[in-house]
């Protein structure tokens, strides 16, 4: 979050950042960071059908002369099938999907540039903290134990 801010802030436009997150609290600490710095996110999701995604994986070479560090990376990327396709009930809640089965690289890239030009990947509708109106006197978040004492102190 801190770098794409950094990024922002020295280049500004947009900033295409690929990832997968498969784990919601995940999607939710980095799109709130970025909503918390007032920077909008367009979730754009890449659904391909299955059996394109596996041949794509199976024609990976990510360590070129190093077959079994690819192969490893190939396997990793099989055993997260699964998990994909089960988080892509929420994943498609707030994301433009775009089916890039049929499509080269360059093609997904210029559909994803496409599709955020024309607003069909609006920002998403995250809650953000209004501008402050006044000065601010302090804000934080205090955990306490059982025994009340103080276990972590977020200055958010």
């Amino acid at each position: 979050v801190d770098t794409a801010a950094a990024l922002l802030a020295e280049t500004p436009g947009v900033l295409v950042v690929p990832m997968t997150l498969l784990r919601q609290e995940y999607r939710d600490e980095i799109f709130g960071g970025l909503a918390s710095r007032r920077i909008p996110v367009r979730h754009v999701a890449l659904s391909p059908e299955e059996t394109i995604l596996r041949s794509r994986i199976a024609g990976r070479e990510e360590y070129p002369g190093d077959e079994e560090q690819s192969e490893r990376v190939r396997r990793w990327a099989y055993e997260h099938i699964g998990p994909y396709r089960d988080a892509l009930g929420w994943i498609t809640e707030d994301a433009h999907v775009i089916d890039n089965s049929a499509l080269t690289p360059r093609g997904t890239a210029e559909l994803i540039a496409e599709a955020v030009r024309n607003g069909n990947a609006a920002p998403c509708p995250i809650v953000q903290s209004p501008e402050p109106t006044a000065e601010t006197v302090a804000a934080g978040v205090l955990l306490f134990d059982e025994q009340d004492r103080v276990l972590l102190v977020d200055p958010t």
